[in-house]
C-alpha cells in the first residue's frame, strides 16, 4: 500500500489500541510520503492516545516529508519528517470539491513542507497542487496531507468533480 499526500486523523479504537490510524501486517507492505498522521488513539488508554500506525511486524518506515503528532507512527526522522508536531488543522468541513476535508491553517507547519518529487497533482478536493503558500516566495511547494492550502486571492478551479 502506498500512502501519498494523505491525512489520517482523529481515529479511535476502544479495544486494542493498535493501528488506530493504519495497521500493517508486515512492514514491507506499506510506504508513506507527504502525509499527516494526527490525534489517532484508543479510548482504553489512560492518556486517550494509542498508535497512529501499528503492526504485528513493527512500524512501517517513513519515506520522508510526513508529519506526526507523536501518537505515533514512529517516523524515523527521514528527510523532511516532522515528529511530535501540532499540524494546526482546521475543521472537517466543505472547502470546495466533492467531500469534506480537514483543512490546514495558514500557519500550519505542513504548508509548503512536502516533497514536490512525489506530490500528487491534486488534493482531496480535486484542486491543483502544488501552489505557493502564504510565504509568497514565488515557489510552489506541495503541502503535507490531503489538503493544499490556497492563500487568499489565489483560486484555481478544481479539475475533477
Amino acid at each position: 500500500m502506498d500512502i501519498k499526500n494523505s491525512t489520517i486523523a482523529y481515529n479511535t479504537d476502544d479495544t486494542s489500541g493498535q493501528g488506530d490510524g493504519i495497521y500493517s501486517a508486515a512492514v514491507a507492505d506499506m510506504d508513506y510520503w507527504n502525509s499527516l498522521f494526527a490525534y489517532n488513539g484508543y479510548l482504553g488508554s489512560p492518556s486517550g492516545h494509542g498508535d497512529d500506525c501499528g503492526g504485528s511486524f513493527g512500524y512501517p518506515p517513513s519515506h520522508g516529508y510526513n508529519l506526526d503528532t507523536g501518537d505515533s507512527c514512529i517516523i524515523d526522522d527521514t528527510t523532511g519528517d516532522q515528529v511530535f508536531t501540532n499540524p494546526l488543522l482546521g475543521n472537517l468541513s466543505e472547502h470546495g470539491g466533492f467531500s469534506r476535508v480537514l483543512s490546514l491553517l495558514a500557519d500550519s507547519p505542513a504548508v509548503d513542507a512536502a516533497s514536490n518529487a512525489v506530490c500528487l497533482s491534486t488534493d482531496q478536493r480535486g484542486w491543483y497542487r502544488p501552489v505557493d503558500g502564504p510565504d509568497a516566495d514565488a515557489t510552489a511547494t506541495c503541502d503535507m496531507g490531503a489538503f493544499e492550502f490556497y492563500p487568499p486571492g489565489i483560486f484555481l478551479p478544481n479539475i475533477s468533480k
